[in-house]
Parts: C-alpha cells; structure tokens; sequence
C-alpha cells in the first residue's frame, strides 16, 4: 500500500470512530488513590473536552458502570464508598462538545482503606486543595461558590482558598513557585477587575469580568464580612511568601495596597456609630441595615482588622460596644453542655463555622477580652458538638 492510500485509510478509520461516537485519542495519566471510606481519581486534563464520564468496575466481578449523571467538568473525582476495604477499577472518557467521546483511558484501580490521624489530615488537605487549585475559576483563579456555579465566585472564599494554597505549598502538594503564581493571578484580578465599594468587594462576583452579582436584592454591593474574610486569606499569603523574588514581591505589595484602600470607617455608617453594617449598595445604599455584632458568630476578624486598618481605622472601643454589643447581654453565654463550659456564643454554640472563619488566619490561642479565652471557648463548643 503507498503512502497517499495508507493516509487515506487512517483518515477514514478515524471518521468512523468519530461517526460511531468515539474520536481516536484517549486520556492519559489516570491515577487511583485509596483514602479513608474513598477512592480518588486524576487524570491528565483534555482541552478538548467539555467534560468527562467516569466507570467503575469491582474487578471483573460485575460490567462496568457510570458513575457519573451529569457530565463530569473537573479532571479529578472522588468514589465516595461508605467503607474501607473496597477495591474497584476505573476508566475515564472524553466527551467532546459535539457529543462524541475518545477511546477509553487506560484502567487504574485503588482499594479504600483506614487511614491513622496524620494521614487523614493530609487527605483532607489534598481534597481541600483541590477545590480551590482544580475548581480555581479558569481566568481569575478566585474561588467558586461552590460546584457548578460556573462563573459565579465568592470573594469570602477565595480568602479561604489562598489559605488553602498556601498550606499546600507548604506542605509540598504543588509547588511554592506555583502556587505564588496562581495567588499573583488572583490579587491581580482582585485589584484591576473586580469591583469594589469604598475599598470593599461584593459578596459575589463575576470570575470573568469581576463585575458584581447581587447575592440577594438589596446585597449587590459592598459585602464588608465576606471582604474581611478575604483580607484575612491575602494577608497571611503575605506573611507567608516572604522571598525576595519578583513574583512573592510583587504579591506582598499588591496585597499591602489592596489592604490599605478597604474603608472600614465608611461601613459604621454614620461619624458617631460604634458598630459596623455588613452591606452597601450604591443603589440602595443602606437598605439592608444589617448590624454586625450583637452576638459571638463569624464575624469577630470584621472587627479586629477594622480596628487594626493602618489607614482607614474604626476605634478600639467599637470592639466592646458594637462586636460585644456592651451591656453584651446576648454575647455572654455562661452555660455548661456535656460538661463543657461555654462562655460567650449562641446556646450550644451555634454553627461550628463560628468557631473557625474568624480563626483561619487569627490564632485564638491565648487570645481573650474580659469575657473569655477564645481558645478555651472554641474547643469546648467543638468538644460538646462531637460529643452531642
């Protein structure tokens, strides 16, 4: 056979995998891991693709199946099983936007299985990471809401998703080098697109444009916890890239101007107010009225970054008075449950989310105003919420 009918014959092998649904090449690089209770997938993303559909097998012991509904995006997934002990076999396959699909990857199998302390810490950072490094929005890096949000992104949780990767490039799950770089993508977007009030970013926003998308209503502006949330992420990313190279360099400044320009004082809403308002809107201005503090919840950094702003500070009785909420009537807690001690917060806590957003960045240890340890008091509502 000469060379121009050889060609011809490979042509038209290849139009008729794709008539018959499959285009000729497969993926590469699938990977199992086995966790506790879970099994992991990854593989080699194809940019062809608009998504993915995963099979299982219990090694020959049954046919294959799908285990994916809708069509897969991400080029990782996780086999949730219930159990360990449980081993299974997986393929994975491109499906392009036209609907056909490659040839099938090649089999990769794990076993789940009991993990000790350490281990499972890890494993709950690698799938932490992978939420925010995987699932990073394609232009801007920020967080997504959360799956399927497409291009809606939370300027609260991109602060928690720099922490996020920061710790796994400190923990040498990706690299520090890269991981500067996707941070530097992020804050470079923060700064130049993304929308902001009186220094402050919305609660949502667009990961393309960085235009605002209003999370209610009246909630399409200024968002002051979820912009605290963010600040918190940004400046133990600064802390911790302390090189001397032009990329970390260039993110400690970034980060220090974005940090200068939130206005905190514009969100107590009038010269003489001792406590800061979550939301503004330059159309609906203060319309949502929602007073922050009052009761122990989420929202302490707001007002420990407000008071400690080198530019635009509130002052330091605005603590007591508007976060306490002084005479802290509703603050003050004093009950035991489960025979732990609760000083301040919500009857039995409240959610245990409380406990953490504050503290992501702002090590409660040995941390207390007249009214308690905030160490002691969040891990004796963590201790009774296991134990209840």
């Amino acid at each position: 056979m000469d060379s121009n009918r050889w060609l011809i014959y490979l042509l038209s092998l290849a139009a008729a995998l794709v008539v018959n649904g499959q285009s000729a090449a497969g993926i590469t690089g699938l990977k199992a891991t086995g966790h506790d209770r879970r099994i992991d997938l990854v593989w080699n993303s194809d940019e062809q693709a608009a998504g993915y559909n995963i099979y299982r097998t219990d090694n020959g012991r049954s046919s294959w199946i799908k285990l994916n509904i809708k069509l897969h995006k991400p080029s990782v997934y996780s086999d949730f099983l219930g159990g360990n002990d449980q081993q299974y076999s997986y393929q994975v396959k491109s499906v392009l936007a036209d609907g056909s699909k490659s040839a099938v990857s090649q089999t990769a199998s794990a076993k789940s299985r009991a993990m000790n302390e350490e281990e499972l810490l890890t494993s709950v950072q690698q799938a932490t990471l992978r939420y925010f490094w995987e699932y990073g929005h394609p232009v801007s890096g920020l967080a997504r809401e959360r799956k399927g949000s497409g291009d809606t992104c939370t300027s609260g949780g991109t602060g928690f998703g720099m922490m996020a990767i920061m710790v796994g490039a400190e923990r040498g799950l990706i690299g520090r080098t890269e991981a500067a770089e996707r941070l530097l993508t992020m804050v470079r977007f923060l700064q130049e697109k993304a929308t902001r009030y009186h220094g402050a970013w919305s609660h949502w926003l667009s990961g393309s444009t960085g235009k605002t998308r209003p999370f209610s209503r009246y909630d399409d502006g200024g968002d002051l916890v979820e912009t605290a949330y963010l600040v918190e992420g940004m400046l133990t990313v600064r802390q911790y890239f302390n090189k001397d190279n032009s990329i970390e360099k260039e993110l400690r400044e970034r980060i220090t101007q974005l940090w200068h320009e939130v206005e905190w004082g514009w969100y107590l809403q009038r010269p003489d107010s001792k406590q800061l308002y979550w939301h503004w809107s330059p159309k609906y201005g203060w319309k949502m009225n929602h007073k922050i503090g009052g009761h122990f919840n989420e929202c302490m950094i707001v007002y420990l970054l407000a008071i400690a702003s080198p530019s635009h500070p509130i002052s330091a009785d605005c603590y007591y008075e508007g976060w306490c909420g002084e005479p802290a009537t509703e603050y003050v807690n004093g009950n035991s449950y489960y025979g732990y001690k609760q000083w301040v917060g919500w009857p039995k806590g409240g959610p245990l989310f409380f406990t953490h957003y504050s503290f992501i960045g702002f090590d409660p240890r040995g941390k207390k105003d007249k009214y308690c340890n905030y160490f002691e008091n969040n891990r004796n509502i963590s201790a009774w919420f296991k134990t209840g």
